[in-house]
């Protein structure tokens, strides 16, 4: 287990236009000879919230107006909105977190995504990403065998401590089998980050 110093940026903080997921946030962005997209409540669009940004990065470099290093080629400009180079970078960094702390695990267990049966995406935020756009932009591995994507399982499991009697002994067992990774004791956690900063699919 391990936890990524990846940020507020996926609250929106530091991002020129970002919001969080209320009315009027873009959640959904593609592009199909020209940007398209989804605002919360069918509001007027008042900024980006995390899956919009995940997505207009993979839709960016789809179209060419993003390159892989996270260049801007082209302006991009999605209901009024606009979004800067600044914003990418910020970006780019929690991407980097998130991808580095997974490949470390990956490495310390010596599994390939190919042997990972299921993972689970959860979390108000988690539960709205696109898995391709995920992939496309390099968070996640493709080939993991099957993604959820599940609603507040953290608050489930808080519910269920209280209710449940035997839930304790399973968090205990839980722990006992689990082994914490601190990624900033990781000799190689700087090059892999360095890496990660790249927005493509994993190689």
């Amino acid at each position: 287990a391990t936890s990524t110093a990846a940020g507020p940026a996926f609250d929106g903080t530091g991002i020129s236009r970002g919001s969080l997921a209320v009315p009027g946030a873009i959640d959904r962005v593609s592009f199909d000879r020209g940007f398209t997209y989804h605002a919360i409540g069918r509001a007027q669009p008042v900024g980006f919230c995390a899956s919009g940004l995940i997505d207009l990065l993979a839709s960016g470099l789809d179209s060419g107006h993003l390159d892989e290093s996270g260049r801007l080629l082209r302006p991009i400009r999605i209901a009024g909105l606009s979004v800067t180079q600044e914003d990418i970078r910020i970006l780019q960094l929690a991407i980097a977190a998130l991808h580095a702390g997974i490949k470390i695990l990956l490495d310390k267990t010596g599994l390939s995504p190919a042997m990972i049966g299921e993972a689970i995406i959860t979390g108000e935020f988690g539960r709205h990403l696109s898995v391709p756009a995920l992939i496309r932009i390099g968070i996640i591995p493709a080939g993991i065998k099957k993604i959820r994507r599940i609603a507040d399982l953290p608050l489930k499991g808080a519910v269920k401590s209280l209710v449940d009697r035997h839930s304790a002994r399973a968090v205990a067992r839980l722990k006992k089998m689990s082994r914490h990774v601190d990624l900033a004791r990781q000799p190689d956690f700087q090059e892999k980050f360095i890496s990660a900063l790249r927005l493509a699919p994993w190689t």
